[in-house]
């Protein structure tokens, strides 16, 4: 059934809006994850790039367990703040069944 196939799957989804805080210090994502229940996370983070300078990595708290988990993250920015406008969501999360997938998704920051 394809319903047997979704819970099976590691999907990521990236909001396409992120709201800035902190004065630019830091953008809120929120990132949807799906994985199997009974797998376990070896690496999930993201990171948000913004006119060509890149965040630290920020780790995603996910437990898998067959469902959607919807997470708020809070990215800080690197030696620039952040400002509204367009910027790119990249992430990765691997399995220790060794899947994995590389989210991108370009967003927008809001005040």
């Amino acid at each position: 059934p394809a319903g047997a196939l979704a819970q099976d799957a590691l999907t990521v989804e990236i909001a396409k809006k992120a709201t800035l805080v902190a004065e630019g210090q830091a953008v809120l994502v929120t990132v949807t994850v799906t994985c199997p229940a009974g797998s376990e996370v070896l690496e999930a983070f993201i990171y948000v790039v913004q006119d060509e300078r890149s965040s630290p990595f920020v780790g995603l708290p996910v437990t898998c367990d067959g469902t959607a988990q919807t997470i708020t993250v809070s990215v800080p920015a690197s030696d620039i703040p952040f400002h509204a406008g367009n910027a790119r969501v990249s992430g990765y999360v691997l399995l220790t069944s060794g899947a994995s997938i590389s989210p991108t998704a370009r967003i927008k920051i809001r005040a």
